[in-house]
Parts: C-alpha cells; structure tokens; sequence
C-alpha cells in the first residue's frame, strides 16, 4: 500500500500551499527537485536544446523504496511508543479467596503486575511522554545519504543523484486513561492517546554524471543554463487523537510469594497515519505476566506477542523483565528493560544498486529494540505522580537518545 507514497506526494505537490500538506506527503517533497513539482521528476535536454521532463528516477522501484522505508517506520513510531501502566495503583493478595490490601504502594511504571485493582477501584490518570527521533538505525537524522538511481539502467554508468537529507521529527504524547476492577481478578481500561508530531527537513540533491563524463541529466533550468543541483525545505505540525488502546487484565494467580497474568491491548486505528499520528491499522498485543513480592522489592517479567494487521509493520515479540522497589508506603522507585524482537523478516527493507552495492549509508540490519527505562512514581493522598526516563540500547529502526514521561493518576 505505502508503494503508493510517491503517488499520493504527486497530487500533494500541486496543493497550493506547504499547510495543506499531510506530514507523509511533505516527505515526498524532499525528493521533489527544481521547479518540476513532482517527487522524483528530473529533465533531460532533448536534441532541439529544449529541456524535457524524465521520468526514469520515478520508474525506479528502488527509489520508491527510499520513500517507503522513511515513511512506515515514522508510521509504526507513532503507534510503537510504550504506554505507561494502567493498573497497579493498589496491590492486592488473596486470603482464603478474599482480596486483602497488601501495602498501598503506588505501583509499576512500564512493567505489568499481576495483582489487579479490585472489584469497584478505578484508577485514572494523564500520562505526557516527549520523543525525539534523533537516529535511524544509527544513523543521525540530519547525515542520511541516499543515491537515486534511474529505471533500467546500471548505477555504475549511468547519471545518478545523489541527495543529502536531514531530517528533524519529534513526538508528543499525552494519554489519558482510566482503569476499573470489573471483579476481584479482572481489571479492564481505556487509554486515548492525544499526538502532536512535528516534521522539519531539508534535502540537497546533486546529479552526478556517468561513465560517459558528461550528464544528460538535469533538474531544471535550461540547456544554456542547466540545474545540476536543488535544494527543498519542508516544514511541518500535526495534532490529533492516536491509536486508542482497550486493555484488559486477568490474575490468574496471587500468592505472597508471586502471581500471574495474563494481558490484552487492543489499539484501534484511530489516528491519522498521514499526518504521523497513528499507525494506520489495528494492532493487539498480549503479554504473561509474573510478579513478586519480596519485602520491598517487587519483580516482574513480561512476555507476549504485538501484531499488526498491515503487513508494511513488523510483528514482533515482546519482553519486559525488572523490579520495582517500594521506598515507603508513599515512594516505588522503578528499573525496567524493554526488549522487542521482530518475528519473520522485517517490513522496512532497502534497496540495493548493481551487485548488492548500498545506495544509502543506512546500514541493513534487523529493526529489533531494546531499551531501559528508570523511573519513580510518588504517593500524595491518593494521587500518584510518575516521572520516567527511557533510554535505547540498540541502533535499529528509528530512536530517539531518550524519552521521558510524567504522569499523574489518581486511585478512587
């Protein structure tokens, strides 16, 4: 489907003014050079000294491919970042199969329990977490080196050109979201995710002549005066709902000494994906979870399984595991790391020039993430204030250096 990038940035570029562009198709206004106003037009100077338009950078798939790797994986960010915990705020053990308040701490962060609410407790709250995307697949953003190639023809001897890209894309999420024990062992929740995305770039675009010496290609001007280079800047801001998510929690187990759960998250394509606000299709993830309690120190580990119903974002496998330790009835101070691993081979692939030669510096390698986050979250009263900082560990797929959250919920 994201093949028709090109296609939907073609139209996009006849709007008469930058605001009325989606942030996808201000993409395709990188690739967009001179005065041609379409992604991937270039010129070529015919024998009578006119200038023509050439379409063989647009016939090429490997270009597409350029565009699409960008795009989906921006899409997939938009509905990939973690979602602080929606349960926990009171923890709870069974005695004779009676709920029993353990000890009020102010519960997890990122990683699950299983202990649940209890039958009538609701747990609401707003959580802000800020994201900058500062590299991909590390990469940075504003070095991204690309090499576009004409249809049909040899990347070692035909004209080629060669674009410098840099790219600054960062992302705001407030979710507000509200828990509720339906029975003693079964907590269900809402979360509505509210974006705000910003995308800023430039690109330059050089043509670099073949093995002949001499360019026949050109991205504007005329035959006296040929553009062999172009320069564009985009700029733009979108705000919405995101994907809104449906959870669901089941204990299964509640023992002092540890319990276990099982996890549903149902998102639903709500955001707009043109605009980077969601990912475009549903998803459901679903996690066994396992908690103890040993004095102060609670650990957890999370394992499940995230799938998406549009084939361009991977699938993947999910795992959590870390502690939280509860400083005093009012304090929990919280480590977790986040591990995600893609299942089967991964949707964003790049394409490759003549003998398997790289027409980008971003590197081919598997888009798996593994991240760690520390935080601590803070009892008033029945409120709970939440303050977390998520770092990445590995170079795949787009990262930011960090993301922070802050959170505020309150138990009733």
């Amino acid at each position: 489907m994201r093949r028709l990038f090109f296609a939907c940035a073609t139209v996009a570029a006849c709007a008469s003014s930058a605001a009325a562009q989606k942030l996808r198709d201000q993409l395709g206004s990188l690739l967009t050079f001179g005065d041609w106003g379409v992604p991937l037009r270039v010129g070529s100077v015919a024998p009578d000294g006119t200038v023509v338009p050439n379409d063989a950078f647009r016939a090429s798939a490997a270009n597409a491919e350029f565009g699409s790797f960008l795009v989906n994986w921006m899409t997939a960010s938009a509905s990939s970042t973690p979602l602080a915990s929606t349960g926990g705020g009171r923890v709870f053990r069974f005695a004779g199969g009676v709920p029993v308040e353990d000890q009020p701490a102010p519960g997890p962060i990122f990683g699950e329990r299983a202990t649940t609410l209890g039958r009538g407790a609701v747990l609401a709250g707003v959580n802000y977490t800020g994201v900058q995307f500062s590299r991909v697949r590390g990469v940075p953003l504003d070095a991204v080196r690309l090499t576009l190639t004409q249809n049909g023809a040899a990347a070692s001897t035909a004209d080629a050109i060669n674009v410098a890209l840099s790219l600054d894309y960062q992302m705001a999420v407030t979710a507000l979201f509200a828990t509720v024990g339906v029975f003693d062992r079964m907590d269900v929740g809402v979360v509505v995710p509210f974006v705000r995305s910003r995308l800023t770039g430039q690109s330059t675009a050089n043509v670099v002549a073949g093995s002949a010496g001499v360019s026949s290609v050109v991205l504007g001007g005329t035959a006296a005066a040929p553009l062999t280079s172009s320069r564009q800047n985009i700029s733009g801001r979108a705000s919405g709902i995101g994907d809104v998510a449906l959870r669901a929690k089941l204990n299964l187990v509640d023992r002092p000494a540890g319990g276990v759960g099982l996890v549903t998250d149902l998102r639903f394509p709500t955001g707009d994906a043109d605009n980077l606000l969601g990912s475009g299709t549903f998803s459901a993830r679903a996690l066994a979870v396992y908690s103890g309690r040993f004095g102060a120190l609670v650990p957890y580990a999370n394992a499940g399984y995230v799938y998406f119903a549009d084939s361009t974002i991977n699938n993947a496998l999910l795992a959590t595991v870390g502690a939280d330790v509860d400083m005093a009835r009012w304090a929990t101070v919280s480590l977790s790391v986040l591990g995600q691993r893609h299942a089967g081979a991964s949707a964003y692939r790049l394409p490759a020039g003549d003998a398997g030669r790289s027409l980008t510096n971003i590197p081919e390698i598997r888009d798996d993430a593994l991240s760690i986050a520390f935080g601590t979250k803070l009892a008033v009263r029945n409120n709970r204030l939440t303050l977390n900082v998520l770092a990445p560990f590995t170079r795949g797929g787009p990262r930011p250096d960090f993301a922070y959250t802050v959170g505020l919920e309150r138990a009733f």
